[in-house]
């Protein structure tokens, strides 16, 4: 009986290694088919330094023909590839509430450009 548990325990283990390899193959496939096989996807991380902290920090010089800097972010969902294009004011070490701005006004964000969401097929 054990050597049968232990056969059967060997043999799922094995089955489960070459499916992850075909369920690769199939998302390798599938991004190239919707030409996103280009995209580096990563999940954010804190000790990665990002655009917009650049600029606020002064290690880039603030581009001002085209306002707020340009971020994209991308990640699968539930098999759906979302594709977010979107401006991102800074702050630039300023206070904004209280600062710039008073409380009781409206404060533009200072997104130049509309957001745009590609998906890379319906979502249901």
């Amino acid at each position: 009986m054990r050597n049968i548990l232990l056969i059967l325990a060997a043999g799922l283990f094995f089955a489960s290694c070459s499916s992850k390899t075909d369920k690769q193959a199939q998302k390798t496939d599938t991004l190239a088919a919707t030409g996103h096989q280009g995209h580096q996807m990563e999940m954010p991380s804190s000790s990665k330094r990002k655009y917009i902290d650049s600029v606020n920090n002064g290690l880039i010089e603030k581009d001002t023909l085209k306002g707020s800097p340009q971020l994209v972010t991308m990640r699968t969902i539930g098999g759906v590839h979302l594709h977010m294009v979107y401006s991102s004011p800074g702050t630039r070490g300023r206070v904004i509430w209280g600062g710039l701005v008073p409380y009781d006004q409206v404060w533009v964000t200072g997104a130049h450009k509309a957001t745009t969401l590609d998906i890379n097929r319906p979502i249901t």
